[in-house]
């Protein structure tokens, strides 16, 4: 089946699910799912019209306590990502879907990141009728990545100070990690040994630098 025949069962399944009967199954199959379900109204004037209840478990509001703030995610939405989301957004009607990440504040007061994908939903005649999407929670992975981040500048600052002391010395020095590979030297230890400076370098074994 190809992509569009896809994309029309799904609408179809959409519209089964927003029927009020099926409404309550579908909150009820939600709640063991880790991304929240989102319905907007059509812009210019685009609503909330729906949210799954797992809301809760991601942000802490219950469903009426979204629905009871109009601007629930423009005033919750983080500082810093507000201009991009935005602008992100105008493209929706047009590009017809559209993925981004932002941060979203709980009720506890800390931040949550999260994957936003929403679609367009048309009628017939090719108008938006409808905006539907899912929020994932990513902080577990931004969490890493910025810890990943911090390592690698706290490395790299501990490798400019180990170079700068290497340096400041007027003997040659080298240093061997545990699997004897140069990690550090000065310029004094290429003046020691001329005649195999073009192969020190960071990361050749010592047993090269003994042919």
């Amino acid at each position: 089946m190809d992509g569009g025949g896809l994309w029309r069962r799904w609408q179809a399944a959409w519209r089964a699910f927003r029927q009020p009967v099926a409404a309550s199954r579908l909150d009820t199959l939600l709640e063991v799912v880790p991304a929240v379900i989102y319905a907007r109204s059509a812009p210019p004037h685009s609503r909330l019209t729906y949210v799954s209840g797992n809301v809760r478990a991601l942000l802490g509001y219950d469903v009426e306590e979204i629905f009871a703030e109009p601007d629930f995610w423009i005033r919750h939405l983080h500082a810093e990502d507000r201009d991009r989301c935005l602008g992100t957004l105008r493209s929706l009607e047009r590009s017809g879907q559209v993925e981004m990440e932002y941060r979203l504040r709980a009720k506890d007061g800390t931040w949550r990141w999260l994957r936003d994908e929403c679609r367009v939903m048309r009628d017939s005649g090719g108008a938006c009728v409808e905006i539907v999407g899912s929020c994932l929670d990513v902080s577990g992975r931004h969490r890493s990545e910025q810890a990943l981040a911090r390592s690698e500048t706290e490395l790299r600052a501990a490798q400019t100070r180990l170079v700068d002391a290497l340096e400041s010395s007027g003997d040659g020095f080298s240093v061997f990690d545990s699997e004897d590979r140069l990690v550090a030297f000065n310029s004094r230890y290429l003046d020691i040994y001329p005649s195999i400076a073009d192969i020190i370098r960071p990361g050749v074994r010592f047993e090269e630098l003994l042919r």
